[in-house]
């Protein structure tokens, strides 16, 4: 099934290179014009795509249910069929683990999606932030690791992962350095309010501890 709208990108063979979301198009288009193009990887990744969401039905009747080891069983099953662990496959175990609140074999699964994500800000980005996030949150270290990664790849530029990045200081009890990161979010982000309103929250905090 394909979104709408779709696009389609013919190469110079006059071979349908690419199909997919015009959003997605930049990236196909500019390997396919400057030659860097992988046909078979590309035909691949949509055979995994399709088993993927063909798996992802059974998986989320699984959850409904509340079966996390016959969904975790399907992961597995899915890594066999796709050739070993991947990003989109591990960020789904952590979830099951995390809402089956196996806290111990979602840190090694966290870790492992850190260590294969280690170029990818947008995944260590999302890793970071649901782990600080959470509600009793663990593996904080580990967390302003992927965050600190995350920022390095984007230049500390990127308000999004700054936030992230104060955050993790937050939640770790570094007051000053979530307050100085999240200072560089808000400069970064002009009014943004949720950016400002935490930059407020990590102050206020900071005011009390000292008057203590």
């Amino acid at each position: 099934k394909r979104q709408i709208p779709c696009a389609f990108i013919v190469g110079r063979e006059g071979i349908v290179e690419w199909i997919g979301h015009p959003a997605g198009i930049d990236q196909p288009l500019k390997k396919i014009v400057d030659g860097s193009w992988d046909r078979q990887a590309a035909i691949d990744e949509l055979k995994q795509q399709a088993m993927f969401e063909q798996y992802a039905q059974k998986m989320n009747g699984k959850l409904r249910c509340g079966n996390f080891d016959a969904a975790l069983s399907l992961l597995d099953e899915m890594e066999k069929s796709s050739g070993g662990k991947s990003m989109p496959l591990l960020n789904n175990r952590l979830m099951i683990l995390m809402m089956a609140e196996r806290a111990e074999e979602a840190s090694k699964v966290r870790s492992e999606l850190i260590e294969l994500a280690w170029d990818d800000a947008s995944v260590l980005n999302g890793v970071a932030w649901e782990t600080a996030t959470t509600e009793n949150p663990t593996d904080l270290e580990l967390a302003l690791k992927a965050a600190k990664r995350a920022s390095e790849i984007r230049e500390g530029k990127d308000v999004a992962i700054l936030d992230t990045l104060a955050r993790c200081h937050y939640e770790l009890g570094q007051l000053d350095k979530a307050i100085e990161v999240q200072q560089k979010a808000v400069d970064l982000g002009g009014n943004m309010p949720e950016i400002t309103e935490a930059l407020k929250r990590y102050k206020e905090e900071k005011a009390a501890a000292d008057s203590n």
